[in-house]
C-alpha cells in the first residue's frame, strides 16, 4: 500500500528552481558562499528544448535518490512519473528535430558529423 504524504511534495524545489540550486531536496541545499543563483539562458529552441531535458534528469535522479530511501511515497511518485514522461517526450522531440543527445540513440543514419555536439556552443 502506497503512502499518500502530500506533504513531502513541499521537501522539493521544482526542476526550475532545483536547477538553479544544483538539487531538488529543500533541506540539503547549501548556498556555496556568495553564490547568487542565475537563470539559464538560451539563444534559440534548440537550446532550450535542452535545457528542459537538463531540468527533467535533475530532477529525475534528486527523486529516484529520495525515492531509494522511501520507495512508497505516493506524491513523489507521481512527482517522479511526471518529469520521466516530460524527459521522454523532450528527448524524443530533441531526437526528431536536431539528432542524437547520445550514441545510444537510435537515427537512421549516423550524424553526428552533420551537426555541432549538443555541448558545443555553435
Amino acid at each position: 500500500m502506497m503512502k499518500n504524504d502530500s506533504s513531502s511534495i513541499s521537501k522539493f524545489y521544482d526542476a526550475n528552481e532545483g536547477f538553479k540550486k544544483g538539487n531538488l531536496d529543500k533541506t540539503s541545499y547549501r548556498p556555496y558562499k556568495n553564490y547568487q543563483e542565475k537563470e539559464p539562458t538560451f539563444i534559440n529552441p534548440k537550446e532550450a528544448l535542452l535545457l528542459f531535458i537538463q531540468k527533467c534528469d535533475l530532477a529525475i535522479t534528486d527523486l529516484t535518490l529520495y525515492l531509494d530511501i522511501v520507495d512508497n511515497d505516493e506524491s513523489v511518485i507521481k512527482m517522479y512519473n511526471f518529469y520521466k514522461e516530460e524527459y521522454d517526450k523532450a528527448k524524443e522531440k530533441y531526437l526528431k528535430e536536431y539528432g542524437p543527445l547520445t550514441s545510444c540513440q537510435i537515427t537512421p543514419r549516423f550524424t553526428w558529423n552533420d551537426k555541432p555536439f549538443p555541448w558545443e556552443n555553435k
